[in-house]
């Protein structure tokens, strides 16, 4: 093609848009859209009515008495009154005073010394040797090994042990 038909094959292809762009607005737009509808943001209007006076004085005497109901003084008053909730009995509220103790697991290892090169991990614990992954008798598992101190999970507790030094 020659350099002197390029602006008329722009042209030409200019008219042919705007011929297909007014062609696809007037077959494509089935009613008219108003400019108002579209920035009045009609999806996320919400209809609802405001409570009277009434309804918002009983939602604030509920609410203060949530406040005394979740925020109980203990030791003086042995029994819960359900009458807000539609109870007409009293029942007995039982307070624990014991808690469980969870038992925490002993870690009582002593870590001779270790060996840490690139391909193997090991260490001398309670004169016994061990490689990283092990899991000695009482449960420990060794989950890592270092140059001055030793990785051990018990019970999902881990712990760092240090080497001891003489």
């Amino acid at each position: 093609m020659k350099v002197k038909y390029i602006p008329l094959m722009g042209f030409l292809f200019l008219f042919a848009g705007l011929v297909c762009a007014g062609w696809l607005v007037v077959t494509r737009t089935s009613a008219p859209v108003n400019a108002h509808d579209i920035l009045a943001f009609k999806k996320n209007s919400t209809d609802f009515q405001v409570p009277g006076r009434e309804e918002m004085t009983r939602v604030r005497d509920i609410s203060k008495k949530l406040i005394l109901i979740a925020n109980r003084k203990t030791g003086i008053q042995p029994d819960v009154d359900l009458k807000l909730f539609g109870k007409k009995k009293i029942a007995a509220q039982v307070i624990q005073n014991r808690k469980e103790r969870v038992k925490t697991p002993e870690f009582s290892y002593q870590v001779s010394f270790t060996f840490v090169s690139d391909q193997n991990q090991y260490c001398y614990i309670n004169k016994k040797f061990y490689q990283q992954g092990d899991v000695m008798p009482d449960g420990g598992k060794i989950s890592r090994i270092e140059s001055r101190q030793v990785l051990i999970t018990k019970n999902n507790i881990a712990e760092w042990v240090p080497v001891k030094s003489n």
